[in-house]
């Protein structure tokens, strides 16, 4: 989805939806909150059914994370790691 869509106010506003009660269990609330969004999400669903590039964004993103980042979700503030713990 951020590769379809890398700026936070395209992405965001789906987050917002699903974590303010969405059934996580259901594909139907991933739909309705990308709708709520205004993202494509016959898009969304392709990307996350791609096994391939799924493993690809997992290295990526493993490589890509300090070896000091063992939680999240972390933020780095003024050059310091915080914990949202």
């Amino acid at each position: 989805m951020v590769y379809k869509n890398p700026s936070a106010d395209d992405y965001v506003p789906m987050l917002n939806c699903l974590a303010s009660g969405a059934d996580l269990t259901q594909e139907s609330e991933f739909e309705r909150c990308a709708g709520v969004a205004n993202l494509d999400f016959a898009a969304i669903k392709s990307c996350h059914d791609d096994n391939d590039l799924a493993w690809q964004l997992q290295v990526t993103n493993s490589e890509l994370t300090p070896i000091d980042h063992t939680f999240t979700p972390w933020a780095v503030l003024n050059g310091d790691l915080v914990s949202f713990r």
